[in-house]
Protein backbone atom coordinates (compact mmCIF):
# COMPACT_ATOMS: atom_id res chain seq x y z
CA UNK A 1 0.00 0.00 0.00
CA UNK A 2 2.88 2.48 0.68
CA UNK A 3 4.78 1.55 -3.01
CA UNK A 4 1.66 1.97 -4.63
CA UNK A 5 0.54 5.57 -2.43
CA UNK A 6 4.32 6.91 -2.91
CA UNK A 7 3.97 6.00 -6.78
CA UNK A 8 1.06 8.29 -7.43
CA UNK A 9 2.09 10.75 -5.40
CA UNK A 10 5.57 10.62 -7.61
CA UNK A 11 3.72 10.66 -10.52
CA UNK A 12 1.43 13.73 -9.80
CA UNK A 13 4.12 15.37 -7.64
CA UNK A 14 4.96 17.88 -10.35
CA UNK A 15 1.33 18.94 -10.23
CA UNK A 16 1.48 21.74 -13.08
CA UNK A 17 -0.56 21.57 -16.55
CA UNK A 18 0.94 20.34 -19.67
CA UNK A 19 2.52 23.19 -21.31
CA UNK A 20 2.48 23.60 -24.96
CA UNK A 21 5.33 23.15 -27.17
CA UNK A 22 6.18 26.57 -28.81
CA UNK A 23 5.31 25.38 -32.05
CA UNK A 24 1.80 24.73 -30.81
CA UNK A 25 1.05 28.40 -29.15
CA UNK A 26 0.55 30.53 -32.71
CA UNK A 27 -2.26 28.10 -33.12
CA UNK A 28 -4.34 28.20 -29.81
CA UNK A 29 -6.51 31.51 -30.26
CA UNK A 30 -8.00 32.43 -27.17
CA UNK A 31 -12.06 32.63 -27.26
CA UNK A 32 -14.82 32.21 -24.67
CA UNK A 33 -15.28 28.42 -24.90
CA UNK A 34 -11.48 27.65 -24.65
CA UNK A 35 -11.51 30.21 -21.22
CA UNK A 36 -14.17 28.59 -19.39
CA UNK A 37 -12.50 24.97 -20.40
CA UNK A 38 -9.55 26.28 -19.15
CA UNK A 39 -10.97 27.40 -15.94
CA UNK A 40 -12.44 24.05 -15.24
CA UNK A 41 -8.58 22.35 -15.84
CA UNK A 42 -7.34 24.64 -13.20
CA UNK A 43 -9.59 23.66 -10.52
CA UNK A 44 -9.53 20.39 -11.69
CA UNK A 45 -5.29 20.76 -11.16
CA UNK A 46 -6.00 22.41 -8.09
CA UNK A 47 -7.85 19.90 -6.64
CA UNK A 48 -5.35 17.05 -7.48
CA UNK A 49 -2.23 18.87 -5.31
CA UNK A 50 -4.23 19.13 -2.61
CA UNK A 51 -4.81 15.38 -2.73
CA UNK A 52 -1.08 14.81 -3.87
CA UNK A 53 -0.18 17.32 -0.42
CA UNK A 54 -3.00 14.97 1.90
CA UNK A 55 -1.23 12.37 0.50
CA UNK A 56 2.63 13.17 0.81
CA UNK A 57 1.42 14.63 4.29
CA UNK A 58 -0.24 10.56 4.84
CA UNK A 59 2.97 8.94 3.85
CA UNK A 60 5.45 10.77 5.86
CA UNK A 61 3.15 10.15 8.94
CA UNK A 62 3.34 6.34 7.88
CA UNK A 63 7.20 6.11 7.10
CA UNK A 64 7.81 8.19 10.85
CA UNK A 65 5.87 5.24 12.40
CA UNK A 66 7.14 2.04 10.79
CA UNK A 67 10.76 3.85 11.70
CA UNK A 68 10.02 4.07 14.96
CA UNK A 69 8.45 0.64 15.42
CA UNK A 70 10.67 -1.09 13.67
CA UNK A 71 12.94 -1.88 16.29
CA UNK A 72 10.01 -3.51 17.84
CA UNK A 73 8.60 -5.59 14.80
CA UNK A 74 12.18 -7.10 13.45
CA UNK A 75 14.07 -7.42 16.97
CA UNK A 76 13.08 -8.37 20.62
CA UNK A 77 14.60 -8.44 23.93
CA UNK A 78 15.82 -11.66 24.99
CA UNK A 79 17.39 -12.58 28.87
CA UNK A 80 18.77 -15.80 29.75
CA UNK A 81 19.58 -16.57 33.16
CA UNK A 82 21.49 -19.12 34.71
CA UNK A 83 20.86 -20.07 37.92
CA UNK A 84 21.73 -23.64 40.37
CA UNK A 85 18.61 -25.75 41.54
CA UNK A 86 17.81 -23.19 44.59
CA UNK A 87 17.54 -21.04 42.24
CA UNK A 88 21.01 -19.05 43.16
CA UNK A 89 22.15 -17.11 40.40
CA UNK A 90 25.75 -18.96 38.54
CA UNK A 91 28.57 -16.91 36.95
CA UNK A 92 31.36 -18.00 34.32
CA UNK A 93 28.57 -19.81 31.98
CA UNK A 94 29.56 -19.41 28.13
CA UNK A 95 25.68 -18.95 26.64
CA UNK A 96 25.10 -18.85 23.14
CA UNK A 97 22.17 -18.69 20.29
CA UNK A 98 22.47 -19.60 16.93
CA UNK A 99 19.53 -19.07 14.17
CA UNK A 100 18.49 -22.20 12.90
CA UNK A 101 16.90 -20.42 9.73
CA UNK A 102 18.92 -19.49 6.68
CA UNK A 103 20.22 -16.08 8.28
CA UNK A 104 23.91 -16.63 10.15
CA UNK A 105 22.80 -15.08 13.26
CA UNK A 106 25.15 -15.64 16.70
CA UNK A 107 24.82 -13.95 20.26
CA UNK A 108 27.11 -15.10 23.64
CA UNK A 109 27.93 -13.91 26.55
CA UNK A 110 29.17 -15.19 29.73
CA UNK A 111 26.96 -15.20 33.08
CA UNK A 112 27.97 -12.73 35.78
CA UNK A 113 27.38 -12.61 39.35
CA UNK A 114 23.54 -11.93 38.75
CA UNK A 115 23.22 -15.05 36.84
CA UNK A 116 21.99 -12.93 33.49
CA UNK A 117 24.13 -14.63 30.83
CA UNK A 118 22.78 -13.28 27.25
CA UNK A 119 21.02 -10.20 27.11
CA UNK A 120 20.43 -8.88 23.50
CA UNK A 121 17.78 -7.19 20.52
CA UNK A 122 17.58 -10.34 18.28
CA UNK A 123 15.64 -10.94 15.53
CA UNK A 124 12.85 -13.01 15.24
CA UNK A 125 13.16 -16.77 14.18
CA UNK A 126 14.22 -20.01 15.71
CA UNK A 127 17.30 -20.56 17.91
CA UNK A 128 19.30 -22.90 19.68
CA UNK A 129 20.77 -22.17 22.85
CA UNK A 130 24.33 -23.25 23.85
CA UNK A 131 25.65 -23.28 27.42
CA UNK A 132 28.94 -24.87 28.63
CA UNK A 133 31.42 -24.07 31.52
CA UNK A 134 34.89 -24.35 32.03
CA UNK A 135 34.37 -27.24 34.24
CA UNK A 136 32.96 -29.04 31.41
CA UNK A 137 29.55 -29.06 31.76
CA UNK A 138 27.82 -28.66 28.50
CA UNK A 139 24.03 -28.56 27.13
CA UNK A 140 21.84 -27.36 23.89
CA UNK A 141 18.29 -26.45 23.78
CA UNK A 142 16.60 -26.49 19.92
CA UNK A 143 13.73 -24.87 18.98
CA UNK A 144 13.73 -22.08 20.90
CA UNK A 145 11.29 -19.48 19.32
CA UNK A 146 11.82 -15.61 19.65
CA UNK A 147 8.53 -14.17 18.67
CA UNK A 148 8.24 -10.24 16.65
CA UNK A 149 8.16 -7.83 18.82
CA UNK A 150 8.01 -9.72 22.08
CA UNK A 151 10.34 -10.29 25.15
CA UNK A 152 12.04 -13.77 25.10
CA UNK A 153 13.26 -14.80 28.59
CA UNK A 154 14.20 -18.03 29.73
CA UNK A 155 15.72 -19.10 33.02
CA UNK A 156 18.19 -22.47 32.59
CA UNK A 157 18.97 -24.39 35.60
CA UNK A 158 22.43 -25.63 35.83
CA UNK A 159 24.90 -28.02 37.62
CA UNK A 160 27.22 -26.45 40.62
CA UNK A 161 30.28 -26.26 38.65
CA UNK A 162 32.24 -26.35 41.74
CA UNK A 163 31.37 -30.50 42.84
CA UNK A 164 34.28 -32.99 42.75
CA UNK A 165 33.51 -36.32 42.69
CA UNK A 166 35.62 -39.56 41.84
CA UNK A 167 35.52 -43.05 39.93
CA UNK A 168 37.79 -45.56 40.61
CA UNK A 169 38.68 -48.52 38.29
CA UNK A 170 39.63 -51.78 39.22
CA UNK A 171 41.01 -54.45 36.66
CA UNK A 172 41.52 -58.48 37.40
CA UNK A 173 41.07 -59.67 33.57
CA UNK A 174 41.95 -63.47 33.11
CA UNK A 175 44.07 -63.34 29.94
CA UNK A 176 43.12 -67.49 29.34
CA UNK A 177 39.37 -66.30 28.86
CA UNK A 178 39.82 -65.12 25.52
CA UNK A 179 41.00 -68.24 24.11
CA UNK A 180 39.68 -68.72 20.52
CA UNK A 181 38.41 -65.39 19.64
CA UNK A 182 39.64 -63.73 16.66
CA UNK A 183 41.11 -60.56 16.33
CA UNK A 184 41.34 -57.86 13.88
CA UNK A 185 37.87 -56.04 12.36
CA UNK A 186 37.19 -57.68 9.04
CA UNK A 187 36.36 -54.64 6.87
CA UNK A 188 34.51 -55.60 3.07
CA UNK A 189 34.60 -53.21 0.41
CA UNK A 190 32.90 -53.01 -3.05
CA UNK A 191 35.00 -52.29 -5.92
CA UNK A 192 34.44 -48.80 -6.71
CA UNK A 193 33.39 -48.13 -3.35
CA UNK A 194 34.84 -46.25 0.14
CA UNK A 195 32.46 -47.68 2.12
CA UNK A 196 32.50 -50.68 4.06
CA UNK A 197 30.91 -53.36 6.16
CA UNK A 198 32.63 -55.53 9.53
CA UNK A 199 31.92 -58.81 9.98
CA UNK A 200 31.32 -60.53 13.09
CA UNK A 201 33.83 -62.49 15.11
CA UNK A 202 32.89 -66.17 15.61
CA UNK A 203 30.79 -66.70 18.37
CA UNK A 204 32.68 -69.93 20.84
CA UNK A 205 32.49 -73.01 18.99
CA UNK A 206 32.48 -70.87 15.83
CA UNK A 207 35.93 -69.76 15.65
CA UNK A 208 36.44 -71.09 12.01
CA UNK A 209 33.53 -70.36 10.47
CA UNK A 210 32.20 -66.85 11.30
CA UNK A 211 28.84 -65.35 10.23
CA UNK A 212 28.26 -64.49 6.30
CA UNK A 213 30.36 -67.48 5.38
CA UNK A 214 33.56 -65.09 6.28
CA UNK A 215 36.61 -67.39 6.88
CA UNK A 216 38.69 -65.84 10.23
CA UNK A 217 40.85 -69.12 10.39
CA UNK A 218 43.65 -67.08 9.65
CA UNK A 219 42.87 -64.13 11.98
CA UNK A 220 44.97 -64.48 15.33
CA UNK A 221 44.26 -65.29 18.62
CA UNK A 222 46.00 -65.31 22.07
CA UNK A 223 47.40 -68.79 21.56
CA UNK A 224 48.51 -67.90 18.12
CA UNK A 225 49.54 -64.01 17.33
CA UNK A 226 48.35 -62.23 20.04
CA UNK A 227 49.88 -60.79 23.43
CA UNK A 228 48.35 -58.60 25.74
CA UNK A 229 44.46 -58.65 26.07
CA UNK A 230 42.60 -55.41 27.01
CA UNK A 231 38.78 -54.62 27.72
CA UNK A 232 38.42 -50.88 26.09
CA UNK A 233 36.64 -48.59 28.45
CA UNK A 234 34.67 -45.17 28.65
CA UNK A 235 33.86 -43.08 31.67
CA UNK A 236 30.95 -40.15 30.73
CA UNK A 237 29.11 -38.01 33.28
CA UNK A 238 25.88 -36.46 33.06
CA UNK A 239 23.04 -34.83 35.09
CA UNK A 240 19.29 -35.07 34.35
CA UNK A 241 17.59 -31.89 36.02
CA UNK A 242 14.56 -30.47 36.19
CA UNK A 243 13.89 -26.57 34.77
CA UNK A 244 11.50 -23.92 35.74
CA UNK A 245 8.41 -24.91 33.01
CA UNK A 246 8.66 -28.68 34.14
CA UNK A 247 10.90 -30.35 31.91
CA UNK A 248 14.23 -32.24 32.25
CA UNK A 249 17.60 -31.14 31.10
CA UNK A 250 20.20 -33.18 30.64
CA UNK A 251 23.35 -31.57 31.05
CA UNK A 252 26.82 -33.57 29.79
CA UNK A 253 30.12 -33.31 31.51
CA UNK A 254 33.51 -32.65 28.58
CA UNK A 255 36.45 -33.11 30.70
CA UNK A 256 38.33 -29.93 30.39
CA UNK A 257 42.09 -30.47 28.84
CA UNK A 258 44.11 -29.56 32.18
CA UNK A 259 42.05 -33.19 33.82
CA UNK A 260 44.48 -35.04 31.06
CA UNK A 261 41.29 -37.36 31.08
CA UNK A 262 42.28 -40.19 29.39
CA UNK A 263 39.36 -40.90 26.21
CA UNK A 264 39.46 -44.69 26.86
CA UNK A 265 40.88 -46.47 29.39
CA UNK A 266 42.54 -50.36 28.70
CA UNK A 267 41.95 -53.07 31.65
CA UNK A 268 44.89 -55.12 31.06
CA UNK A 269 45.62 -58.32 33.37
CA UNK A 270 45.56 -56.67 36.75
CA UNK A 271 46.36 -52.75 35.73
CA UNK A 272 44.62 -50.08 34.15
CA UNK A 273 46.03 -47.32 31.58
CA UNK A 274 44.94 -44.71 30.18
CA UNK A 275 44.75 -43.54 26.62
CA UNK A 276 44.43 -40.02 25.66
CA UNK A 277 44.92 -40.37 22.10
CA UNK A 278 43.83 -42.75 19.80
CA UNK A 279 42.88 -43.31 16.17
CA UNK A 280 41.90 -46.21 13.45
CA UNK A 281 43.76 -47.15 10.19
CA UNK A 282 43.38 -50.01 8.16
CA UNK A 283 45.49 -52.45 5.60
CA UNK A 284 45.06 -55.01 3.72
CA UNK A 285 46.82 -58.47 3.63
CA UNK A 286 50.28 -58.68 2.41
CA UNK A 287 50.36 -61.43 -0.35
CA UNK A 288 52.03 -64.29 1.51
CA UNK A 289 50.76 -63.22 4.40
CA UNK A 290 50.44 -65.99 7.66
CA UNK A 291 47.51 -64.17 8.68
CA UNK A 292 44.60 -62.50 7.79
CA UNK A 293 45.30 -64.48 4.12
CA UNK A 294 43.24 -63.40 0.81
CA UNK A 295 40.34 -65.44 -0.01
CA UNK A 296 40.99 -68.50 -2.29
CA UNK A 297 39.14 -68.51 -5.83
CA UNK A 298 36.82 -70.88 -4.25
CA UNK A 299 35.88 -68.97 -1.62
CA UNK A 300 31.62 -67.99 -1.42
CA UNK A 301 33.29 -64.38 -1.56
CA UNK A 302 32.26 -62.79 -4.78
CA UNK A 303 35.44 -61.70 -7.05
CA UNK A 304 34.07 -58.11 -6.70
CA UNK A 305 34.50 -58.15 -2.98
CA UNK A 306 37.81 -57.38 -0.93
CA UNK A 307 38.59 -56.76 2.33
CA UNK A 308 41.15 -54.80 4.71
CA UNK A 309 41.96 -55.64 8.05
CA UNK A 310 40.68 -52.60 10.84
CA UNK A 311 43.24 -52.11 13.80
CA UNK A 312 43.48 -49.57 16.25
CA UNK A 313 46.45 -47.08 16.64
CA UNK A 314 47.44 -45.54 20.01
CA UNK A 315 49.07 -42.52 20.04
CA UNK A 316 49.60 -42.22 23.78
CA UNK A 317 49.42 -43.54 26.76
CA UNK A 318 49.37 -42.57 30.94
CA UNK A 319 50.32 -44.55 33.22
CA UNK A 320 48.41 -45.41 36.11
CA UNK A 321 49.45 -47.18 39.11
CA UNK A 322 48.83 -51.27 39.10
CA UNK A 323 45.24 -52.91 39.99
CA UNK A 324 43.01 -49.71 40.13
CA UNK A 325 43.35 -45.94 38.76
CA UNK A 326 41.12 -43.38 40.20
CA UNK A 327 40.21 -40.27 37.94
CA UNK A 328 38.81 -36.86 39.22
CA UNK A 329 35.15 -36.35 37.69
CA UNK A 330 32.23 -34.36 38.71
CA UNK A 331 29.16 -35.43 40.76
CA UNK A 332 26.19 -37.09 38.36
CA UNK A 333 25.01 -40.33 36.70
CA UNK A 334 28.44 -41.76 36.00
CA UNK A 335 28.91 -44.76 32.91
CA UNK A 336 31.50 -47.09 33.22
CA UNK A 337 31.02 -48.73 29.27
CA UNK A 338 32.76 -51.48 27.81
CA UNK A 339 33.59 -50.78 24.52
CA UNK A 340 35.23 -53.28 22.88
CA UNK A 341 37.79 -56.22 23.60
CA UNK A 342 41.49 -55.75 22.32
CA UNK A 343 44.28 -58.13 21.53
CA UNK A 344 47.86 -56.83 20.60
CA UNK A 345 49.49 -58.79 17.75
CA UNK A 346 52.81 -59.26 17.53
CA UNK A 347 55.39 -58.83 15.11
CA UNK A 348 54.39 -61.74 12.47
CA UNK A 349 51.09 -60.40 12.61
CA UNK A 350 51.62 -56.93 11.54
CA UNK A 351 54.09 -58.26 8.78
CA UNK A 352 51.27 -59.43 7.40
CA UNK A 353 49.55 -56.34 6.64
CA UNK A 354 50.99 -54.00 4.36
CA UNK A 355 52.21 -51.12 5.36
CA UNK A 356 55.32 -48.79 4.41
CA UNK A 357 57.69 -49.48 6.86
CA UNK A 358 56.78 -49.92 10.55
CA UNK A 359 54.34 -49.20 12.65
CA UNK A 360 55.50 -46.10 14.44
CA UNK A 361 52.31 -46.07 17.27
CA UNK A 362 51.17 -49.55 19.36
CA UNK A 363 48.91 -51.71 17.53
CA UNK A 364 45.42 -52.88 18.69
CA UNK A 365 43.20 -55.28 17.12
CA UNK A 366 39.58 -55.17 17.63
CA UNK A 367 37.18 -58.30 18.30
CA UNK A 368 33.65 -57.40 16.38
CA UNK A 369 30.81 -57.82 19.01
CA UNK A 370 27.70 -57.38 19.44
CA UNK A 371 26.09 -56.87 22.68
CA UNK A 372 24.51 -60.46 22.62
CA UNK A 373 27.91 -61.86 21.86
CA UNK A 374 28.04 -64.96 23.88
CA UNK A 375 31.96 -63.96 24.49
CA UNK A 376 30.91 -61.14 26.82
CA UNK A 377 29.86 -63.23 29.37
CA UNK A 378 32.44 -65.70 28.95
CA UNK A 379 35.78 -62.99 29.36
CA UNK A 380 33.62 -60.42 31.85
CA UNK A 381 31.55 -60.99 35.51
CA UNK A 382 28.72 -59.24 34.81
CA UNK A 383 27.32 -58.99 38.37
CA UNK A 384 26.25 -55.79 38.68
CA UNK A 385 26.20 -54.59 34.85
CA UNK A 386 23.94 -54.09 32.41
CA UNK A 387 24.39 -56.39 29.16
CA UNK A 388 24.56 -54.39 25.73
CA UNK A 389 21.82 -54.83 22.92
CA UNK A 390 23.95 -53.98 20.14
CA UNK A 391 27.57 -52.97 19.22
CA UNK A 392 27.73 -49.86 20.59
CA UNK A 393 28.79 -50.97 23.95
CA UNK A 394 28.89 -54.53 25.56
CA UNK A 395 27.95 -53.80 29.58
CA UNK A 396 28.15 -50.43 31.22
CA UNK A 397 27.51 -50.00 34.44
CA UNK A 398 25.48 -46.72 35.81
CA UNK A 399 25.81 -45.52 39.49
CA UNK A 400 24.84 -41.85 41.08
CA UNK A 401 27.63 -40.13 42.83
CA UNK A 402 27.31 -37.11 44.96
CA UNK A 403 29.48 -34.37 45.78
CA UNK A 404 32.57 -35.58 47.37
CA UNK A 405 32.02 -39.30 47.10
CA UNK A 406 34.04 -42.07 45.12
CA UNK A 407 32.48 -44.52 43.05
CA UNK A 408 33.88 -47.81 42.92
CA UNK A 409 34.06 -50.71 39.39
CA UNK A 410 35.58 -53.70 38.91
CA UNK A 411 36.36 -54.84 36.12
CA UNK A 412 36.83 -58.93 36.24
CA UNK A 413 37.06 -62.21 34.76
CA UNK A 414 34.70 -64.83 36.16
Amino acid sequence: MLLTLLAAGLLLAGGQSPVPAEGDRSRQEPNSENSAEGDNVGDELEAIRKEIAEIRATLERLEQAVTADKGASEFSPVMIRIETEAGEPLSGFDVKMYSLEGRHIEASDVSGADGAGLTRQLPYGDYRISISHPSGWTMSMKNQTVEPGKSFEKVVRAPDPSGRATVAIRSSIDRSRFEGLRFGERRHYRSGYSAYSVSHSPEPGQEDAGRYYMPFDSFPTVSDGIGEVAVQLEVSVEQEIEQPDGDAQTWYWRPPEELRFPRILLAIDDRVTGISDYDGGSAEAAETARYFRRQDEDDRESSSRRYKVGYLKINSEQKHPADEVALPIVPGTVTVAVESFLGKPDDAVLQSLEHEGPFEQPIWLRANLDGSSEWIPKVLNLDGWERGTSISFHARQVSEVADGETVEIAVESP
